[in-house]
């Protein structure tokens, strides 16, 4: 476990996989939002805002199996609201959903956030 979702946290939790390749690594923060520091320099050229470094809005995925081979994909935010991000009717089961739950979510998840590249 993880004390702390900052800069310090995510490169911690992220050399902390490279070299034991751990698998049940918690973070735990007490901010609703954390800010992409990297962007406040346009912030303080007031070509963006504030609010525009802000990283997390509340997106999460669900895959849902719901038979054999077949997924429905439920992405949502805060308080429920809807937050598509395939352009394909997600309420109808798919098979092209159970690949990206069986394949595409599992090498993003491992390969890119578990090693602090996304």
């Amino acid at each position: 476990m993880v004390i702390g979702a900052g800069t310090g946290g995510i490169s911690f939790s992220a050399s902390l996989n490279r070299e034991i390749e751990a698998t049940d690594i918690a973070i735990i923060d007490s901010a609703e939002f954390h800010y992409y520091q990297p962007l406040w320099t346009l912030v303080g050229a007031g070509l963006e805002s504030l609010e525009s470094t802000e990283q997390y809005d509340g997106y999460s995925s669900c895959p849902l199996v719901v038979d054999i081979g077949k997924v429905i994909l439920a992405e949502f935010g805060y308080d429920g609201k809807l937050m598509p991000t395939f352009p394909v009717d997600q309420s109808i089961p798919k098979s092209s959903m159970w690949y990206v739950k069986r394949y595409l979510l599992p090498a993003l998840y491992w390969n890119i956030m578990m090693k602090g590249r996304g």
